[in-house]
């Protein structure tokens, strides 16, 4: 991704983020209806554009019969041939539009984040069909359509009535859209800010609409500039060619991309970048990452580009994505293997999607990736709590205040079991494949016992530092404390094949 054409010299506070819609966050895929109607009605392009900013944009009709109807009063014409005729192409243009890249997993990951999200733009009542279709009305605080507005950009009252709905100043807005003089220079006449969605050299600016996820929304720069240096495992380089991944493969919480990691040594290689949406997340993957990997278990290497926050750079995993279960004994014994690891470490998010398989016979190997919900078993009810990510207060309240406010425990039996469902799939009741999964469980729960000291020592020493070690999501969101160091060590010190037994 390239930087921001200019950037603020001083970082403002973001609160809300206001979206154009056309060439922005949809695009019209077939635009039947805009290039064909002058032709049918016999009239200049420019006298269709001119009824279009007089009428169709600042005026509501009921439906898309009302707003051929009233094409027809001004132009003339209305047979129920030509009526039929625009209708058609009217709706085929609708049925084209679709989501640009990367709008869908950028709105909802700024909803989450606590953005207020807003949208200005000229459109006529039609165009409001497929934002609703497409799903991407949900996530916002306030829509102003020029047609339901009687008026359009750039007329200054639709930016202080979005503000005004939003409850939000100027200079916390950020408007995001494609046009330099409706969605940059009006409104900041207002005192907004603005980024243009295109290139420019005459305002703050990205190249496309996915790249919004990846920027720092108060310097309005990239929080990982093209060559940023990393160090990936024991590979050093810089990064280059960010690309979002489609909205498709993007996860539910956070936002990813890949990159090259370019290095001195050989070829460059594909690495993955994970934006997190709760940011103190990053210590949970790192840390555990190497927890399971010093227990011999398959992980992929990680580093960190800093800045105005930190983003994980995770080496690529080798084979392909899982795609289903594989009944074979050595994939069974690798599912095995990393279950023991989820049960050790507390990995509420054990599941196929996060899989990757590579080799064959019994060479097959397993990497599985996303450690973020890994170290928290123990749902404590924070309710009245001022600080859930304060540690040391945590630990003030007493080892017999926190057993009370114990909810529940997150790796209850009946999740493992479910577990080993999903990667067994139709294999789940082979004898054969159980015995084989039995097998690397024991395996890697045996590993991980002869390096107790090693694990728990890492663990102790994380327990120590500041800022504290913040694990779960949400309603348990909270500091890392010795209750749960306390707590995984009684399952790393659990007789293996006595675990085994129960959660399977």
């Amino acid at each position: 991704m390239e930087p921001a054409s200019l950037s603020l010299e001083s970082p403002a506070v973001t609160r809300a983020v206001v979206f154009d819609l056309y060439g922005t966050l949809l695009e019209i895929g077939r635009p039947l209806f805009q290039e064909r109607l002058p032709r049918l009605e016999g009239i200049s392009r420019r006298d269709w554009v001119e009824f279009q900013r007089e009428a169709l944009l600042v005026r509501g009709y009921t439906g898309r019969e009302a707003f051929v109807e009233a094409i027809f009063e001004r132009f003339g014409g209305g047979s129920p041939e030509l009526r039929a005729t625009l209708l058609d192409l009217l709706g085929r243009e609708l049925d084209s539009v679709a989501p640009v890249p990367g709008a869908a997993s950028v709105l909802a990951f700024l909803k989450r984040r606590g953005l207020k999200l807003g949208l200005i733009t000229n459109s006529g009542s039609p165009y409001r069909e497929p934002l609703d279709r497409l799903g991407l009305a949900e996530p916002f605080d306030h829509l102003l359509f020029s047609c339901d507005a009687g008026a359009r950009k750039p007329d200054g009252s639709l930016y202080r009535r979005s503000l005004e709905a939003l409850g939000t100043a100027a200079g916390e807005t950020l408007m995001v859209g494609d046009s330099l003089a409706n969605d940059v220079r009006a409104p900041e006449r207002l005192g907004w800010r603005a980024l243009l969605v295109g290139a420019s050299e005459r305002a703050p600016a990205i190249p496309r609409l996915a790249d919004l996820g990846w920027l720092d929304l108060e310097r309005l720069e990239p929080l990982v500039p093209e060559g940023a240096p990393v160090e990936v495992g024991s590979r050093r380089g810089r990064l280059a060619g960010l690309e979002p991944l489609a909205d498709a493969e993007q996860g539910r919480y956070n936002l990813v991309a890949r990159a090259r990691l370019l290095s001195g040594e050989g070829r460059p290689c594909e690495v993955y970048l994970k934006r997190f949406l709760l940011p103190e997340s990053i210590e949970v993957e790192r840390l555990v990452a190497e927890l399971v990997a010093l227990c011999g278990v398959p992980t992929c290497a990680t580093g960190v580009v800093e800045g105005a926050e930190p983003v994980l750079v995770v080496e690529g995993a080798p084979g392909g994505k899982l795609e289903g279960a594989l009944p074979s004994a050595a994939y069974a014994r690798e599912v095995g293997r990393h279950a023991a690891m989820a049960y050790i470490f507390a990995n509420a998010d054990l599941r196929p999607r996060n899989a990757f398989v590579d080799g064959e016979g019994d060479a097959l190997r397993l990497t599985l990736v996303d450690y973020e919900h890994c170290l928290l078993n123990l749902a404590i009810d924070l309710e009245g709590i001022a600080d859930p990510l304060d540690r040391d207060a945590l630990e003030r309240l007493g080892r017999r205040e926190l057993d009370r406010r114990v909810a529940r425990r997150v790796l209850a039996d009946a999740h493992m079991r479910r577990a080993y469902r999903a990667f067994l799939g139709a294999h789940a009741k082979d004898e054969t494949l159980a015995r084989a999964f039995r097998s690397g469980w024991l395996e890697a729960h045996g590993a991980a016992q002869e390096r107790r000291s090693e694990l728990i020592g890492r663990l102790e020493a994380r327990l120590r530092q500041d800022p504290p070690l913040v694990v779960g999501t949400h309603a348990y969101r909270r500091a890392f404390l010795r209750l749960d160091l306390e707590d995984l060590v009684a399952r790393l010190d659990e007789d293996p094949e006595r675990a085994c037994d129960r959660c399977f």
